[in-house]
């Protein structure tokens, strides 16, 4: 299974979970969140990296500086402006959070390192309280308006950048979001973007100049890396299972494979089987490179030939077996017109979230901001 980053959901909610739920991201970061997406559009949620690779990614995420009341009310956790952020709606969030998070990472995880994640989400909801109040405050005083038509349009692009069979109200069923709850906030993150655009005025435009220089900088970054395109299998473990369930499974997986290899249609036996939510999609994952699967997997798929059913694998996942359907060496990417709009929306998105950081701290700076917490 692909990285978190690269789930459908944050196709959708990339600026805005980012940015404004869970804080303000460094440059580097988004950087690196862009770049990726102008390479390959994300197209399964697949095998997650091994969790120490994960953690090491993860951005480190304080609490919030605030004063500190003489009397805590145990019922609040952080006041800004005159707006609280109760204990009942953190813990509603947090929840949710982590609900979605359980998902995507390996179920014999230890609980240690489960709590660990817990706690940065918490902290990066609180973080994202403090920020979205601060924005929302700032919205008011300057009276930013979105329109439906303007709500409209971005809704018509995000359902555009998604893969064939996925839809918005997939994403919404799977993340628990309503469509007056996603409207909101895809308007919130044009408001936000229309602040940030009358804050630098005529700054964020970049000049011929500063693609050119991007581009030297960070040439091997718009290289096409090798990859490959390839359906899979899978037969999910449970941190609970013993020995011989995992045997049975691994067994399961073997008798599937054969079936395969004797002419059985390998699509049709990943959507009866198949553990994964590519089975939706006769188990393909699409093109992925090297770095953005788990290592057994990353290895088998780039090393298996074309059509080849190849043997099964473990992972922290489960069972796989995997079919490559397609191979492209890495390749140059000149400097033409559509890598320089690329690298120009990479740069405006970097000068936006300057804007906005500094937008933020400046608001931090004026606002009271009271914790309650211990």
């Amino acid at each position: 299974m692909r990285e978190r980053k690269t789930r459908y959901f944050f196709i959708i909610m990339v600026f805005i979970m980012i940015q404004l739920w869970y804080g303000c991201s460094s440059k580097e970061e988004t950087q690196k969140e862009v770049t990726a997406s102008s390479q390959t559009h994300s197209k399964e949620m697949t095998v997650v990296k091994s969790q120490s690779e994960a953690s090491a990614r993860e951005s480190k995420t304080d609490r919030p500086s605030a004063a500190k009341p003489t009397n805590l009310d145990s019922n609040i956790v952080i006041e800004v402006e005159g707006q609280v952020l109760t204990r009942e709606v953190l813990d509603k969030e947090l929840n949710k959070a982590m609900a979605i998070l359980k998902n995507q990472l390996p179920a014999d995880l230890p609980e240690d390192r489960m709590d660990d994640y817990k706690q940065r989400v918490r902290n990066r909801i609180i973080e994202g309280f403090v920020s979205r109040t601060l924005l929302k405050g700032e919205i008011e005083r300057k009276n930013v308006k979105v329109s439906d038509q303007e709500l409209g349009i971005e809704i018509d692009k995000i359902r555009a950048s998604l893969p064939p069979g996925v839809t918005m109200e997939d994403l919404m069923k799977e993340n628990n979001v309503s469509k007056v709850k996603m409207d909101e906030d895809i308007r919130f993150a044009l408001q936000i973007k229309k602040l940030a655009t009358s804050e630098a005025k005529d700054k964020l435009r970049p000049t011929a100049e500063e693609i050119k220089n991007y581009y030297q900088a960070n040439k091997e970054k718009f290289n096409s890396p090798e990859s490959v395109r390839a359906r899979h299998i899978l037969i999910a473990k449970d941190s609970k299972d013993d020995t011989e369930t995992k045997a049975g499974k691994k067994a399961k997986l073997e008798s599937i494979r054969k079936q395969i290899i004797d002419g059985a249609d390998f699509a049709d036996l990943a959507g009866k089987y198949s553990d994964c939510p590519s089975k939706n999609n006769g188990g393909d994952l699409g093109t992925f490179t090297k770095g953005q699967m788990v290592k057994p997997f990353e290895d088998a798929a780039f090393s298996q030939k074309v059509d080849e059913v190849g043997p099964v694998i473990e992972t922290d996942f489960g069972y796989h077996i995997i079919r490559v359907t397609e191979k492209n060496q890495a390749s140059a990417t000149a400097l033409d017109e559509p890598l320089k709009n690329r690298i120009s929306a990479v740069l405006e998105q970097q000068k936006i979230q300057d804007t906005l950081t500094n937008m933020l701290q400046r608001l931090r700076e004026k606002a009271k901001i009271v914790s309650h917490e211990n």
